[in-house]
């Protein structure tokens, strides 16, 4: 069992503020084109140990987390 996601910070003044569920699902990347329908957006292709540390730097916590339970696991070592 994973370790629970952070809870919200006491700073947070929720009259100003929506909560939504978010859902997150691994993908399987099995080939990489030069041209795709998305392609006006940056894409970077990282381990997963570096992807944790940009949604840390990024200060997007809850995409960390969810990038830690897929490390934790094993979900990253799966092959398409």
């Amino acid at each position: 069992e994973p370790p629970p996601l952070p809870q919200k910070p006491a700073t947070i003044d929720p009259k100003n503020h929506s909560y939504v569920r978010l859902s997150l699902f691994p993908l399987y990347v099995s080939s990489v084109k030069s041209d795709w329908p998305e392609k006006g957006r940056l894409r970077k292709m990282v381990d997963i140990d570096e992807a944790i540390k940009i949604m840390e730097l990024e200060n997007r916590h809850y995409f960390k987390r969810g990038l830690e339970i897929v490390k934790e696991r094993g979900l990253h070592l799966l092959k398409p």
